[in-house]
């Protein structure tokens, strides 16, 4: 009889050394092995990607092969020595970002936006639109009107290169007067635009950079007496940014 406790009393020792064995594993770290491999940190592409960095001076060179489309601060690039066959707008000299975009008549070619720059056998189009009624547009609607554009340019046009320009932000003075556009609400197309630049796989000229003040405003001595649009000196400025942040390689 003693024999049998003293057997039973052994193997309940062993049962509760067993597991206390099995509960130490079960917290000791995982053993490596020859297949593991270290974290190796991937670089995501990120919007800010889409912005067109500085480069060295393009030149003359490079500007007069650049076609511009968009509302009417994009008529004034004129004054910065661009030649009106290089302007695309509509014959109320503003062109509007709707969702008839697309049929909107050039006056310049008598064509739609996409067909004129296949016609022009245009090599870069720059494209600025949404500062009327800046404050108004909802996300949705501008994202949909402006990627509608791109859609037709790509399909005309495949060989042109597409880069979208920034909103040019108005004079503190008119931003304070209530006309439905805002500095606040410019920045926050601009933050659109890069994000329909980066979806599209397009290029963003950050042009609006060089046209602010220390408050966010536009510079006032670039300012026509308007309060949005600009004179010479701005549009010097405007295309000595664009040559400097140029698209070197095409894709």
């Amino acid at each position: 009889m003693k024999t049998i406790r003293a057997l039973i009393l052994i193997v309940i020792l062993l049962l509760i050394v067993c597991l206390s064995g099995l509960v130490a594993l079960a917290f000791l770290p995982p053993i490596p092995t020859v297949t593991d491999k270290p974290d190796i940190p991937v670089n995501t592409p990120s919007v800010e990607d889409v912005i067109l960095p500085l480069t060295e001076d393009a030149g003359e060179e490079y500007i007069n092969k650049l076609y511009f489309v968009g509302d009417s601060t994009t008529l004034h690039f004129w004054k910065g020595g661009i030649d009106r066959s290089h302007i695309l707008v509509p014959d109320s000299d503003t062109l509007q970002l709707t969702s008839n975009i697309n049929n909107e008549i050039m006056k310049n070619t008598g064509l739609t936006i996409s067909k004129s720059l296949k016609a022009l056998d245009a090599e870069f189009v720059i494209i600025t639109l949404g500062v009327n009624g800046a404050d108004r547009f909802t996300e949705l609607k501008y994202k949909t009107y402006y990627k509608k554009l791109i859609s037709d340019i790509k399909a005309e046009s495949p060989d042109t290169v597409i880069i979208i320009q920034s909103v040019f932000p108005i004079t503190k003075w008119k931003n304070d007067e209530d006309i439905g556009i805002t500095n606040a609400g410019i920045d926050r197309l601009n933050e659109w635009c890069k994000e329909i630049a980066f979806d599209e796989e397009l290029h963003y000229l950050d042009t609006q950079s060089v046209l602010k003040d220390q408050n966010g405003a536009q510079i006032e001595e670039y300012n026509n007496g308007d309060g949005i649009h600009m004179n010479n000196k701005a549009y010097e400025a405007i295309l000595q940014y664009i040559r400097t942040h140029a698209v070197l390689e095409k894709e």
